[in-house]
């Protein structure tokens, strides 16, 4: 019996055999030949960057969830109000008929900080986002403005003041409360967690006015009106939203509200007959 080895490598190959011939070697040969072939290349698989004969299997990457606008929400606002409101005073029936008051414009011009509450829902489609919302706000603190009365003639009404408001036209005016439903579109092109819209709708708010003509002392009339009123008007804005979680966001909008204007007529309750024939006056405020 013959045990011959044959040492390509790594690889060791016994071959066995009961005769050792001519025809046995050739086999041997032949035999050797292929198997130095197989380490040849296999070795060269085992080199190639990267080979791994048993690769791991990895388990799938879950599908990151794609933020959306899509849902209902609540929140609460504050910020800082400003508010445009030019007052005219006109004495009646007529200017020249009643010479002691020169029409005049007064702008109280009330303005402060505010805070309130929306609700709301978005549909978004793509990187464009709709929705509805209403809010509720109190009002801003109202400011006094007071001038000099000036006759028709452009001097001013004779006599020194004793108590405040004497000889001076005073007039107010407060936001008591506001509130708007409105529609938005906007778009996340930006970034999906960042909204710039656009809104338009229609405003409510509550509107306390007071004017008050005192002729005293040297005159013995008082006219004052008040009046307090809910109007309703338009609001127009834009804005941005950045939501920072799933379920959180914060936004900085600008609004413009406009409630048109009103006005009141007024005849003192202290005149006598012929005052109030000659002096009724009213007061118009935006």
């Amino acid at each position: 019996m013959y045990f011959g080895l044959i040492d390509v490598g790594e690889d060791q190959i016994f071959i066995e055999s009961f005769s050792f011939d001519q025809t046995s070697a050739k086999r041997i040969r032949n035999f050797r030949s292929a198997a130095e072939r197989y380490a040849v290349l296999n070795a060269d698989a085992i080199a190639f960057e990267g080979y791994d004969p048993w690769p791991a299997i990895k388990a799938p990457v879950a599908a990151q969830k794609v933020f959306s606008w899509t849902g209902y929400y609540v929140g609460v606002n504050g910020g800082y109000a400003w508010d445009k409101a030019p007052t005219n005073v006109q004495p009646g029936p007529s200017g020249p008929i009643f010479v002691n008051l020169l029409p005049q414009v007064l702008d109280p011009r009330p303005r402060g900080y505010f805070g309130g509450g929306q609700i709301g829902s978005n549909w978004q489609y793509g990187s464009f986002v709709f929705g509805m919302e209403s809010d509720l706000q109190s009002g801003i603190s109202g400011t006094v403005v007071q001038s000099p009365i000036i006759q028709n003639n452009g001097t001013p009404f004779p006599g020194i003041p004793v108590l405040p408001g004497n000889n001076s036209v005073t007039i107010s005016q407060k936001l008591d409360w506001w509130s708007t439903s409105r529609l938005r579109a906007g778009t996340t092109f930006v970034d999906p967690r960042l909204l710039l819209f656009v809104t338009a709708g229609a405003a409510t708010a509550g509107i306390s006015n007071t004017a008050t003509t005192d002729f005293r002392p040297a005159g013995t009339t008082r006219y004052p009106v008040a009046f307090s009123e809910t109007r309703v008007g338009l609001v127009v804005g834009a804005g941005a939203e950045w939501a920072f979680t799933n379920n959180l966001s914060i936004k900085a909008e600008y609004l413009f509200l406009d409630f048109g204007s009103s006005s009141m007529t007024t005849t003192s309750p202290f005149a006598t007959a012929a005052d109030a024939i000659a002096s009724p006056g009213s007061a118009t405020g935006d």
